[in-house]
């Protein structure tokens, strides 16, 4: 896990900035799992950013990797985001750099306690 974060982390660092306009949203339709067996799950839209953006090399039209559940920003805004030189294709909005970190940071916690419970599980058996 650690070494997966010193990646990323890495990754993060080396990005470039560049301005990008949205041109408009993917949007999908999720259901989540329904909290009691038998009733109708939850229905909601998702939407992924579609940006288009200038490299050294070539204009980028890329979908953002994640979906968001409200429209952010409007069709058209000009919008700061980060790329990587070796995948200009994969962007993402240089405010959500603390989100990543703390989605890293849960998931190494999980993966630790995960751990913690499995080890007490074996010696107890």
């Amino acid at each position: 896990m650690y070494f997966i974060f010193r990646y990323e982390r890495k990754k993060l660092n080396e990005s470039f900035f560049a301005e990008a306009v949205l041109l408009d949203y993917h949007y999908e339709h999720e259901k989540e799992k329904p909290v009691v067996q038998g009733m109708p799950a939850p229905e909601y839209t998702v939407y992924a950013p579609v940006m288009q953006y200038e490299t050294d090399s070539e204009v980028i039209t890329s979908r953002y990797y994640m979906h968001l559940r409200t429209r952010r920003y409007k069709i058209g805004e000009k919008i700061q985001i980060c790329y990587l030189p070796s995948s200009p294709e994969l962007f993402w909005f240089p405010d959500e750099k603390e989100e990543m970190y703390k989605e890293y940071i849960i998931t190494a916690v999980i993966s630790v306690i995960i751990m913690i419970i499995y080890s007490i599980a074996e010696i107890l058996a």
